[in-house]
């Protein structure tokens, strides 16, 4: 088959791309023709060129023929149905918080909507337009995602791994480390940049922490995962909830648990490396890229072109979800700005307390030594007006005169 995977956005390194980058690539290892198209290229498209895919952000530059297209959002749903009118989409649904990855609610523009864990399988067959909905696992490229080094026995190292978690969160994750005595490292937070190579950054911990995509591949790397980010926390994943966990996909959101950085070092100090080998099988087993993307080409096997072109502005369609994901975004950036800068805030309120406090008390400090000064000072003058220092003073006039003369004598001399 002749296949186009199409997403807004190849510009950075998060779940979406990876998965547009890893199926692309597992397709075009299975015989099939495959185009990555993106409006906006950068880090994902250099490494899927890297892979020998074509990748272009022109829908002219395109082959005019394709057997099926793949979308990950509104946008480009709506401007591939405009280049090619009868093609078949598949639309690949990623998430619950951006409205960009919802399916477009047009009559006949998608055969089918995949779903890749139980929250957003239920947004989406939630939906008022109904569209065939199946369910596939997350993909993962197992044989990229490995274990290169076995973890200890004792964990030394830790890492957080995250483009969304918080100040706050971070702050009880990094004592809660402390705590137990492990090392904490961070990649992607709060501007750090980004790894293209996250697979090595994984085998150098122990203990990975985040959600989603990170805990899959950090599980595929055979590491012990803990489910920690900005919307909760489930803890370890176990041979025990796994599967539970995997439908969620690793979001944090199974279960409510109170956060403290106390019971966080308590968990931690259940470390089994165990798990980390656990883990691997269960990704191996549930998980793995060529696996789904065998299940992938069943499904665009299984569509049927169009009878005729959808009826719909889908320019327009496209430029407003285009335009909305825009401030969407802008405003999601803002929030984690706005609770950064307010976290600041906080904590520099709390330094000038402190510093107030210091200041107040080095305050009484230097009244109580002037206090004291001034109390030595009068007892010196009451003892200079007492009767008993006149007359010693008066004993000491001849001795004092002796010493002078002494004094004189020596300098004639």
């Amino acid at each position: 088959m002749r296949i186009v995977i199409a997403t807004q956005s190849l510009a950075g390194l998060g779940g979406s791309e990876s998965y547009a980058i890893t199926v692309a690539d597992q397709l075009q290892r299975l015989g099939h023709g495959v185009w990555l198209f993106a409006l906006d290229l950068g880090r994902s498209s250099e490494a899927a060129t890297a892979l020998g895919l074509p990748v272009t952000d022109s829908s002219s530059a395109l082959p005019d023929d394709v057997d099926a297209l793949i979308v990950q959002d509104g946008t480009v749903a709506c401007e591939l149905a405009v280049r090619y009118p009868l093609t078949p989409q598949l639309f690949v649904a990623h998430s619950d918080i951006f409205d960009l990855q919802l399916p477009p609610q047009v009559e006949g523009l998608l055969a089918a909507v995949v779903t890749l864990y139980e929250r957003v399988d239920k947004r989406i067959r939630a939906m008022a337009l109904q569209i065939p909905v199946i369910q596939l696992h997350q993909p993962i490229d197992v044989e990229r995602f490995k274990p290169l080094s076995p973890i200890r026995g004792l964990p030394r190292v830790a890492l957080a791994l995250s483009y969304y978690i918080n100040d706050t969160r971070l702050d009880l994750l990094t004592e809660a480390c402390a705590k137990a005595g492990i090392e904490l490292r961070t990649n992607s937070i709060r501007g750090e940049q980004p790894t293209t190579t996250p697979e090595l950054v994984y085998n150098e911990a122990d203990i990975v922490f985040g959600k989603a995509r990170v805990v899959l591949e950090a599980m595929a790397c055979g590491r012990s995962a803990y489910v920690f980010d900005h919307n909760g926390s489930d803890g370890w994943v176990t041979a025990e909830n796994a599967a539970r966990l995997a439908a969620d996909n690793f979001g944090g959101q199974d279960e409510f648990r109170p956060l403290d950085a106390a019971s966080i070092a308590a968990e931690l100090a259940r470390y089994d490396p165990l798990m980390g080998t656990n883990n691997r099988d269960f990704i191996v087993a549930n998980h793995a890229a060529s696996a789904h993307a065998a299940e992938l080409v069943d499904v665009l096997r299984s569509i049927a072109p169009r009878t005729q072109s959808v009826d719909a502005p889908l320019n327009e369609l496209a430029r407003m979800v285009r335009n909305y994901h825009r401030a969407d975004s802008a405003a999601f950036a803002l929030r984690a700005e706005r609770h950064h800068l307010t976290t600041q805030i906080g904590d520099l309120e709390e330094e000038r307390a402190r510093l107030a406090a210091e200041l107040e008390q080095a305050s009484d400090h230097a009244v109580a030594i002037s206090e004291r000064a001034e109390a030595a000072e009068r007892r010196e003058n009451a003892l200079l007006q007492t009767r008993r220092w006149q007359l010693t003073q008066a004993a000491l006039r001849p001795l004092d005169k002796l010493r002078q003369l002494k004094v004189d004598r020596s300098g004639k001399q």
